[in-house]
């Protein structure tokens, strides 16, 4: 089985923090200097302009209570992609999950392509301690050759996780099946 220490999972996660409340408020417009930064969200510097007020009270928009870190960044409220986040956190054989982070190559879960790296975009641990890597992709990106790619390395290396990983890639319809049941044909399982 996959296992970190707990002091590598607490360091990881104060990387989240970090890094998810930036981009969630530079999507808003609101710029701190790096230097800054982690002392603002970890509450061990005192604001001093507007901007800095708002980095250190940010706590995110939605609760995803199964989501590990407290902060989520790079998800629009109600978009595609936090539909998905919503069926990952409401499906029963999810443990936890988190929103990969896609721009930090050691802390961030990839898979190499012929391209480069991929980064998918959610790492889930299953009730049964395996992992679930998805995916989610627009209808738009469905038939792109690096699309394509992506979904056969994620199966092949899940085919090659002695049965400790699942892959999939996830769409907003796929035959005719929604997010959720796509989880349960991935996880072969079904729920009500």
């Amino acid at each position: 089985m996959y296992s970190l220490s707990p002091e590598v999972l607490s360091d990881l996660r104060q990387i989240a923090v970090i890094e998810s409340t930036e981009s969630s408020n530079r999507l808003e417009g609101v710029v701190v200097a790096a230097h800054r930064l982690k002392s603002l969200v970890l509450k061990n510097a005192m604001p001093q302009s507007r901007s800095e007020q708002e980095v250190a009270g940010y706590r995110g928009k939605f609760p995803f209570p199964k989501h590990f870190f407290p902060v989520l960044s790079d998800l629009e409220d109600g978009g595609e992609e936090w539909r998905c986040a919503l069926a990952i956190d409401e499906h029963p054989k999810i443990k936890r999950w988190v929103r990969n982070l896609d721009s930090d190559p050691v802390a961030g879960f990839w898979l190499p392509t012929s391209s480069g790296r991929f980064y998918p975009d959610f790492v889930c641990e299953l009730v049964d301690g395996r992992l679930f890597i998805a995916e989610y992709k627009g209808d738009h990106l469905r038939g792109l050759a690096k699309e394509i790619e992506k979904g056969q390395v994620g199966q092949v290396w899940a085919q090659r996780s002695a049965s400790k990983a699942v892959f999939a890639m996830l769409y907003k319809i796929d035959q005719g099946l929604a997010i959720t049941q796509q989880i349960d044909k991935a996880l072969g399982s079904l729920h009500g």
